[in-house]
C-alpha cells in the first residue's frame, strides 16, 4: 500500500546531500588547519619578541664584551658575514628554547656592532629570528646603546 503524498528519497537526492557535506567537511578543515597554523605563527611571535628583548636586555648590560653572552659553550655559533659586525647564530625549538639545529623550530641570528665617535661609541644589535619550516621571519628587533668615552681626571 501507497500512500498518495509520500515517496522514498531518490538517489539523486542522497547523492547531492552527501556532496554538499563533503565539501562543507573539506572547507572546515581547510579553516581548522589555516587557523592552527595563525595560532603557531602567534604563538612564536610572541615568543620570539620575549626571547628578543631578553637577548638585548642581556646585550645591554655589558655591550663591549659580546663573547660572554654569545659564547660557543652556550651553543652559538660566530659566523663571519661582514667585516663591520659580528654575527652569532643557534637554533630552537618551537617552545624558543635553545636546541640542536634542525627541521623544527627556528633559526636566531644576532648582528652585532659598534662605531667609535669622539666623544664615545655607539653599540648597536640586532636580533632576527627566522621559522625553519617555510622560512617566516618571526621577529626582528634591534637597538643600540651609546656609551661615552671616561674624560681622563688629573
Amino acid at each position: 500500500m501507497r500512500t498518495a503524498g509520500r515517496r522514498s528519497p531518490a538517489l539523486v537526492e542522497l547523492i547531492l546531500v552527501i556532496l554538499f557535506f563533503s565539501l562543507s567537511a573539506v572547507i572546515l578543515v581547510q579553516v581548522f588547519v589555516k587557523a592552527k597554523d595563525m595560532s603557531e605563527m602567534s604563538r612564536a611571535k610572541t615568543q620570539g619578541m620575549i626571547l628578543a628583548q631578553d637577548l638585548i636586555e642581556q646585550w645591554k648590560a655589558d655591550p663591549t664584551d659580546p663573547e660572554e653572552l654569545f659564547s660557543e659553550q652556550k651553543g652559538w655559533i660566530k659566523e663571519p658575514f661582514e667585516e663591520e659586525s659580528e654575527d652569532y647564530l643557534i637554533s630552537a625549538d618551537s617552545g624558543m628554547q635553545f636546541a640542536q639545529e634542525g627541521e623544527e623550530g627556528c633559526k636566531i641570528q644576532v648582528k652585532i656592532s659598534e662605531e667609535l665617535w669622539t666623544a664615545g661609541t655607539l653599540y648597536w644589535i640586532q636580533v632576527t629570528i627566522v621559522r625553519n619550516r617555510d622560512h617566516k621571519l618571526i621577529t626582528e628587533l634591534e637597538t643600540a646603546k651609546y656609551i661615552p668615552h671616561q674624560e681622563v681626571m688629573s
